[in-house]
C-alpha cells in the first residue's frame, strides 16, 4: 500500500496516514493473523495496482522507464489474481514469492513473451500448431520492438486459427485454441496471459477407463435423478444424488467418481506448475 501511494505521487505524511488508516480502521486489522480469503485477495489486488501504477496506467504521475518495461508491468499485473486463484493451497507462498523474487529496477520487458511462449509449448503448439505458433510469436516480438501490427491483422489471424481449431481433432485443437488466445498485443490486453494460464490449468485429462460416451451417460443419469427428485427438494426433504447414483449404477458411478478425482488432481498439479512457471521467469528476470 505504501509503495502504491508513493507511485501515485502522495507525500510521506499522506502515505503514513492512509497506511495507518487501512491497517487499523478496517477489517484488515481483524484478519491480520489469517492470511487467506479476503486478506489474500486484498494483498494481490494491491500488488496488481502497484504493477499498474508502475506501468503508468494508474495515476497522473509520469513513470520513468521505457515503454516495454511499463508494458511488462501492465501485463504481469493481470497474472496476480488468476495465478494464485488457480491453486489456493499455494496462494500464501506465491503471494510472498511474487514480491520477494524480483529486485527493484529489474527489466521485466521479456517476461510476458517468455511466459506466452512456454505456455503455448506446454499446450502442444510447438508440435501440433508449429506454423501458427511461429507467426504469433513473431508478431509479439515485432510488437516489443515497435513494429506494431494493426487490430485488423490480429483479428484476422485469430479468426483464421479459430476456424482451423473447430475442424481439428485433439491434440491439435488444444494447440490451435492456445494460439488463437495469444492473438492480441500484450501492450493493450491483460487477457492474453490470463487466458493462456487458464487454458493450461484447464487442459486436463480424465481417467483412462472413462471415455466421452461414459461421461455423457453419467451426465444424463444425474440429470434424470435431479429431475426425479425435484418434488422432494422443493418440499425441503434431503436428497443425496451420489448415493442414488451409486445404488442404481454402481459400476458407472464408481468410474465417474474416479474420473472426477483424477481430473481434479491433474488440474491441481497443472495449477501448481503454472505458478512455478511464472515465478521462474520472474526470478530469471530479477537475477543479476
Amino acid at each position: 500500500l505504501r509503495r502504491l501511494l508513493r507511485l501515485l505521487g502522495r507525500d510521506e505524511r499522506t502515505v503514513s496516514l492512509l497506511s495507518i488508516g487501512y491497517t487499523l480502521g478496517c477489517a484488515a486489522f481483524h484478519y491480520a493473523t489469517a492470511f487467506y480469503g479476503h486478506v489474500l485477495v486484498a494483498t494481490l489486488w494491491l500488488g496488481a495496482l502497484c504493477c499498474m501504477a508502475s506501468a503508468g496506467v494508474l495515476g497522473a504521475r509520469v513513470v520513468p522507464g521505457s515503454r516495454v518495461v511499463r508494458v511488462a508491468y501492465l501485463a504481469l499485473a493481470g497474472l496476480l489474481d488468476p495465478i494464485v486463484a488457480s491453486n489456493y493451497d499455494g496462494a500464501l507462498e506465491t503471494a510472498i514469492a511474487w514480491h520477494d523474487r524480483v529486485r527493484p529496477g529489474s527489466d521485466l520487458s521479456n517476461v510476458p513473451i517468455a511466459i506466452l511462449t512456454e505456455v503455448l509449448d506446454r499446450l502442444g503448439a510447438s508440435v501440433s500448431a508449429a506454423d501458427y505458433r511461429k507467426i504469433v510469436i513473431d508478431m509479439h516480438r515485432g510488437e516489443a520492438c515497435g513494429d506494431t501490427a494493426s487490430r485488423t491483422s490480429w483479428s484476422r489471424l485469430r479468426m483464421e486459427i479459430e476456424a482451423h481449431a473447430e475442424a481439428a481433432q485433439e491434440p491439435a485443437r488444444t494447440a490451435l485454441q492456445a494460439c488463437a488466445l495469444a492473438c492480441w498485443p500484450l501492450a493493450t490486453s491483460r487477457s492474453v496471459l490470463t487466458g493462456l494460464i487458464h487454458a493450461f490449468t484447464a487442459a486436463t485429462t480424465g481417467a483412462p477407463d472413462f471415455d466421452e460416451d461414459d461421461r455423457r451417460s453419467a451426465n444424463a443419469i444425474l440429470q434424470g435423478l435431479w429431475d426425479e427428485t425435484q418434488a422432494q427438494r422443493d418440499a425441503g426433504d434431503p436428497v443425496h444424488l451420489p448415493t442414488l447414483f451409486r445404488a442404481r449404477h454402481p459400476d458407472l458411478s464408481g468410474r465417474f467418481e474416479a474420473d472426477l478425482a483424477h481430473t481434479n488432481a491433474t488440474r491441481a498439479a497443472r495449477a501448481a506448475q503454472a505458478q512455478q512457471l511464472v515465478l521462474t521467469h520472474l526470478t530469471a528476470a530479477g537475477t543479476p
